[in-house]
């Protein structure tokens, strides 16, 4: 049986992730691992880097939609060709944002 949570980390007020999970939401289940996760992290470098996450919706949301249809994306669905280009525009340019 599943115990489905939702996992959230809100920082300065703002979510940054809310991530829902369908298994293992109790105490011994995602706890633990949330529990490892905090005690093994650099919390100081992960604050650090939470700072430059942004949370898609609202403008963000209809700028990514607009540009998914652009090259042809229908549904929320894209093909090998649109991954590639949706790989250099977003997630390269993202990593680089999120490693300085």
């Amino acid at each position: 049986m599943g115990t489905r949570n939702l996992t959230m980390v809100i920082s300065n007020g703002e979510t940054k992730v809310a991530q829902y999970g369908q298994w293992d939401g109790y105490p011994s289940g995602n706890g633990v691992i949330v529990l490892d996760f905090l005690t093994n992290t650099n919390l100081d470098e992960f604050k650090n880097k939470l700072n430059k996450v942004i949370f898609v919706n609202g403008n963000k949301e209809k700028e990514m939609k607009k540009w998914l249809k652009s090259i042809g994306c229908e549904n929320g669905w894209m093909n090998m060709d649109q991954s590639k280009r949706s790989i250099h525009i977003y997630h390269e340019t993202m990593v680089r944002e999120f490693l300085k």
